[in-house]
């Protein structure tokens, strides 16, 4: 398995994949050039998430600025973005790492919220949609839940 770990929404590479592509609507409302104030502050405030009204107030007090109703609705757009900067931080670091989802379909593993059998794959973010039956008993149009490959483990089935 990988020595380093999965990137999530909050790692540094995936704020700094978002904040590059929020920088150059925040720096045109802001009537200025993308530069280097701009991009740390948008990494500076997507550490803390990315509600957008909470973001333009992060970016006020950082940068004494009176933030409007179009500047909150740019940093809307965070929260796509951040999801969008970590799928394609996920996918390089599956590459990087040879990491696989090579488990067949109707495997049955072992989850950290219950054991389930595999029903789908996605290779490019190494991850498996598992069916676990407790979570489908509850659920209606519950087909499964989406676990990185490093949470299932295979269950030996007695014969």
């Amino acid at each position: 398995m990988a020595e380093s770990k999965r990137p999530t929404s909050r790692s540094p590479e995936v704020i700094e994949i978002a904040a590059e592509k929020l920088a150059p609507e925040v720096a045109k409302w802001c009537n200025e050039p993308v530069n280097d104030e701009i991009r740390e502050g948008l990494v500076s405030a997507l550490r803390y998430g990315t509600d957008g009204y909470k973001l333009a107030r992060e970016l006020e007090d950082k940068w004494y600025i009176s933030p409007d109703a179009e500047l909150v609705e740019i940093l809307e757009g965070a929260s796509s973005i951040v999801w969008d900067a970590e799928r394609q931080a996920v996918a390089e670091w599956v590459k990087t790492n040879g990491i696989a989802a090579d488990l067949p379909i109707e495997t049955l593993v072992e989850t950290p919220h219950g054991t389930g059998v595999i029903r789908d794959k996605s290779e490019e973010q190494a991850t498996y949609t598992v069916c676990i039956p407790e979570h489908a008993e509850r659920s209606t149009g519950y087909i499964g839940t989406i676990y990185p490959v490093e949470k299932c483990k295979v269950v030996e089935v007695a014969q």
